[in-house]
C-alpha cells in the first residue's frame, strides 16, 4: 500500500487514475477546489483535501502529517505546474533534512504531460528522444510550447524527489470530452440536418491514441515501481500509446455513429492551437513502458469501437444539458 496524493483528482484523467490506484490497494487522497467535489471523491473511496496550486497549504500539510509517499500532478495546469513542483520539492527536501543524516525514502513525484511534445513528424521517436531542445527535429505544438522546460525542472528535482513523467498519447473514452470540438460539431450538424459541416483539422494526421483507463493503469504502474526508477539509473519518462489511427477516418466514422449524413469539409487548423495539437502526427511507441513497467493496453481502437464511444459521447452531452 502506497499513500498517494493526486492533484487534478476530479478531472478527465484524475477519476480513472484514482480508480486504478484504489484497485491496486493504494491509499488515495485527492485535491479539490470545492465542497461539491469532495463528495465526488468520497464516493470513489478517495479522501478529499481542499486546496489548489494557489492555495497549497492543506495538501502540503498533509504530505507531512500523513507521510505521503507519492504526489501525482494530473492537473494539466500551465500556470500552476512550476509552483506545484516547487512546493512539493520543498516538502521533499524538508523530509530529507528532518532525517538528520539518516536514510529515508524520498518523496515521489509523478507529472503527467503528453506525447504531443514530440511535435509533428512521421520520424520514429520514443520516450528517450530529446524534446523541446534546439537539436530536436520537430518542436511541440504552440499550445504546449511551455511544457519541455517544466519537464526539465522535474528531472532536475531528482536530488530531493523520486521523479517520473507520464506522457500519454491523445486520450479517449469515458464520454470523449477531449473530442468535443469535433464530436460536438458533428452531433449538432446531425440534429439540425445540415448538408455539410466544417472542421478545423488535417485529415491526413496519423494520431497516437490511448484509452484514458489505460493511462490510469500506466501511471499506477509507475507508482508501484517508482523506487526502482531512480533517475540516475533509468530515464524516468514513459510514453503511453495503444494505437495509431488516421484523423480523417476517425472523424468520418464518428460522423456516421453521431448521425451526421452530410459532407464533412476540412479547414486549416493553423492559428487554432487546440486544432493544431489534434493535427499532430507522432510516430512513437510504448516499448519501455511495457518492458520496465509491465504496462499493456486493454482496449481496442477508437475507430473500431466508435459505436460505443459515439453513444457515450451523446449520453454524456445529454446529461450535461439537464
Amino acid at each position: 500500500m502506497v499513500k498517494v496524493l493526486v492533484l487534478g483528482a476530479t478531472g478527465y484523467l484524475g477519476i480513472p487514475l484514482c480508480n486504478a490506484l484504489r484497485r491496486a490497494s493504494h491509499q488515495v487522497y485527492g485535491v479539490v477546489r470545492s465542497d461539491s467535489k469532495r463528495r465526488t471523491l468520497a464516493k470513489l473511496e478517495v479522501t478529499p483535501v481542499l486546496g489548489s496550486s494557489d492555495e497549497p497549504e492543506n495538501y502540503i500539510s498533509l504530505i507531512k502529517s500523513a507521510n505521503i509517499d507519492v504526489v501525482i500532478d494530473a492537473s494539466g495546469a500551465q500556470a500552476g505546474a512550476t509552483k506545484i513542483l516547487k512546493d512539493v520539492s520543498r516538502a521533499g527536501e524538508e523530509r530529507l533534512v528532518a532525517a538528520s543524516g539518516g536514510r529515508v525514502a524520498k518523496l515521489g513525484f509523478v507529472a503527467v504531460t503528453g506525447m504531443w511534445l514530440h511535435g509533428d513528424s512521421q520520424t520514429p521517436v520514443n520516450d528517450l528522444t530529446p524534446i523541446g531542445v534546439p537539436s530536436a527535429s520537430t518542436q511541440p505544438p504552440a499550445m504546449l510550447a511551455w511544457r519541455p522546460e517544466v519537464e526539465q525542472k522535474i528531472l532536475a528535482a531528482s536530488e530531493v524527489l523520486n521523479v517520473a513523467i507520464a506522457r500519454p498519447a491523445l486520450m479517449y473514452g469515458n464520454g470523449q470530452p477531449a473530442w468535443g470540438m469535433y464530436f460536438g460539431s458533428l452531433r449538432a450538424a446531425a440534429l439540425s440536418k445540415q448538408p455539410s459541416v466544417e472542421l478545423s483539422a488535417d485529415p491526413a494526421t496519423m494520431m497516437g491514441l490511448v484509452h484514458v483507463e489505460d493511462v490510469g493503469s500506466g501511471i499506477t504502474a509507475i507508482v508501484d515501481k517508482l523506487e526502482l526508477l531512480d533517475g540516475r539509473a533509468t530515464f524516468p519518462i514513459f510514453n503511453f500509446v495503444s494505437s495509431y489511427e488516421n484523423l480523417g477516418v476517425v472523424l468520418k466514422t464518428a460522423a456516421t455513429y453521431l448521425g451526421f449524413k452530410g459532407l464533412v469539409k476540412y479547414t486549416s487548423p493553423e492559428g487554432n492551437y487546440y486544432a493544431e495539437a489534434f493535427s499532430t502526427t507522432v510516430n512513437g511507441d510504448s516499448n519501455r513502458a511495457r518492458s520496465l513497467l509491465g504496462w499493456s493496453s486493454r482496449t481496442g481502437t477508437l475507430t473500431g469501437g466508435m459505436d460505443v464511444y459515439a453513444a457515450t459521447y451523446i449520453a454524456a452531452s445529454d446529461e450535461k444539458s439537464f
